[in-house]
């Protein structure tokens, strides 16, 4: 029933959208004048249609560009015992669920949060610190930011579909541990 509502409402958007377009050409005194009323006619009723898509898209991008990423605060050194030969970490396992468990002797854990910015359009901030558990301190963060869709995407379904930061990498959790751990150099 709802999708039929949905139909008939955009149906109902095109029709207006072409009655307004037809109406206003008429004011045109050259064909090269009505093509343009009607091109820019047809413009604004779209551009009112997804405004709200466009904005999300530009306000996530800007988000993503100077907020979004991996910050590093502080680095530790370990020794040689904690790598292997090929230099990556044996004090961590990247298995699904460990890699927010407690490691080195319970020294460090990666803590996950998220919130909902306000305003519109929706962007959801996820959050994902390393933090030194004695001192309470955050070593390194990694920030990415998911955006719903326009109303229009959202009334048809198409909500499903969201967007994140274009440059965030599914192994943020290794880029987080190699930014910060790092073996120690003997002199």
């Amino acid at each position: 029933m709802i999708g039929i509502a949905l139909i008939v409402i955009i149906a109902g958007y095109v029709a207006l959208a072409a009655g307004v377009t037809y109406a206003l050409v008429k004011f045109g005194a050259t064909p090269r004048a009505k093509w343009a009323i009607g091109l820019g006619s047809l413009f604004a009723f779209l551009v009112l249609a997804v405004w709200d898509e466009i904005w999300g898209f530009v306000h996530l991008r800007h988000l993503c560009a100077t907020e979004g990423g991996i910050k590093v605060y502080r680095t530790v050194a370990l020794g040689p015992e904690y790598w292997t030969e090929d230099g990556s970490p044996k004090f961590i396992s990247f298995q699904a669920g460990n890699f927010f468990r407690p490691f080195l002797d319970g020294r460090y854990q990666v803590k996950s949060g998220g919130q909902t910015l306000p305003g519109w359009p929706e962007i959801v901030q996820d959050e994902n610190a390393l933090v030194d558990l004695q001192t309470k301190d955050r070593l390194a963060v990694h920030i990415n930011f998911w955006a719903g869709r326009g109303w229009l995407l959202h009334a048809t379904g198409g909500h499903i579909n969201r967007r994140s930061c274009p440059s965030q990498d599914a192994n943020w959790g290794r880029m987080i541990i190699k930014s910060v751990f790092s073996k120690a150099t003997s002199r």
